[in-house]
């Protein structure tokens, strides 16, 4: 799971042009101090997102160790479905996004925009908040897994996805810095 998120996403940008003009076009950015939050690291263990991934790297957080945890069962479906990202954005399986409005953003979670794939027995939600003090930039914030009960965000308008570009200059720029750090 971490070799493909750092591969495919860390240091990474992708623009994303909708069929929805207040939302037309908006960049989303990632890092991989993203991925212990989405997999829901944090119900099991209460430090930080970069000492979760320097546990990850040196083996001492795996699979089989998350597997034995207390809570470990709010997890699972989220360590199941996380290739629901890949089909987000590499595969482009998923073709529309929801922009949050104000009346179904009044959870804790405060998303902005959601993608989602729904199925009979769950629904797949990748959710998104605004970084502060950047027009139209994004960041990966929260993925769960829930039952399929109901209309999911019945107030918020759901936008065709145009297109969706990677931008290969954010990710050179990361690689020559992380080549940096090992020189």
């Amino acid at each position: 799971m971490y070799e493909n998120y750092f591969d495919n996403y860390h240091g990474r940008k992708v623009t994303i042009e909708t069929s929805y003009k207040p939302l037309l076009r908006f960049d989303i950015i990632f890092n991989e101090t993203d991925l212990p939050h989405l997999l829901g690291l944090h119900k099991l263990d209460k430090d930080s997102a970069s000492k979760q991934l320097d546990k990850i790297k040196s083996g001492e957080l795996t699979y089989q160790v998350i597997k034995k945890r207390d809570g470990f069962h709010q997890i699972k479906d989220r360590i199941k479905h996380i290739d629901f990202i890949n089909r987000v954005f590499l595969t482009r399986e998923v073709r529309q996004c929801i922009c949050v409005s104000k009346e179904d953003s009044k959870n804790s979670m405060r998303l902005d925009i959601v993608f989602m794939e729904d199925s009979i027995q769950r629904v797949l939600n990748l959710g998104l908040r605004k970084v502060s003090n950047q027009r139209n930039v994004y960041t990966p914030v929260t993925f769960f897994v829930s039952k399929s009960k109901g209309t999911a965000y019945p107030y918020s308008k759901r936008a065709k996805i145009k297109s969706l570009e990677w931008d290969e200059k954010v990710l050179l720029m990361e690689k020559a810095k992380i080549q940096n750090k090992n020189s």
